[in-house]
């Protein structure tokens, strides 16, 4: 009795577009219309390949981790020093009464990596400051004074660190005596050279 009315129902005419015809039409049509359009969906989502670029990019191991500044002499003196966001680069804004005793910016380095580095620290200094660097690590600084330009607004210093290791360079400024009153501005960047 079930096969008899299935058979009939499958029997059935519906109506397609401008004609009618049997419902196990429709249905298959359906089906394959389904299958058609599941095949669509995953076609293209699978075919072809993966294109494009992928950048990774690998900064420096060595970077400025901490720092500030020490005034020596007039207490009221003041310092301001900005790292950029890689550490790779500082910024020391200074305030000092001429004839005042040195200011001293401490930069705490860090080497992020296991192999010992050679840095190259480029400073930028204004002619009416005197630069002196130290180190309380003596290993640390390689050559304090490796280049001074012409004019003598640009030095540069080699720096050696130790992997996974961090040291305290400390430089001291004090404005000449016969400096202009005004507003001074010291620069660096750190070149990790190798490591």
């Amino acid at each position: 009795m079930m096969i008899h009315r299935l058979g009939a129902v499958l029997k059935r005419r519906v109506p397609l577009w401008n004609s009618c015809v049997p419902v196990w039409s429709a249905a298959a049509a359906a089906i394959v219309v389904m299958g058609v359009a599941a095949g669509q969906a995953v076609g293209p989502v699978l075919a072809g390949d993966v294109t494009g670029t992928a950048n990774v990019t690998a900064q420096q191991a060595i970077v400025v981790t901490n720092k500030s500044t020490v005034t020596l002499g007039n207490p009221t003196d003041k310092g301001l020093v900005v790292v950029s966001d890689n550490g790779a680069s500082f910024t020391a804004a200074l305030e000092q009464h001429i004839g005042d005793g040195h200011q001293r910016l401490n930069l705490n380095i860090k080497n992020n990596s296991n192999a010992t580095s050679s840095i190259v620290l480029q400073l930028k200094v204004p002619q009416g400051i005197d630069l002196a660097a130290n180190s309380a690590n003596t290993w640390v600084l390689k050559e304090a004074l490796l280049d001074i330009s012409s004019d003598k607004t640009s030095q540069t210093m080699l720096l050696s660190l130790a992997g996974s290791t961090d040291a305290d360079l400390q430089l001291s400024m004090e404005s000449k005596d016969d400096a202009a009153p005004g507003s001074y501005t010291v620069s660096g960047t750190l070149v990790q050279i190798s490591g």
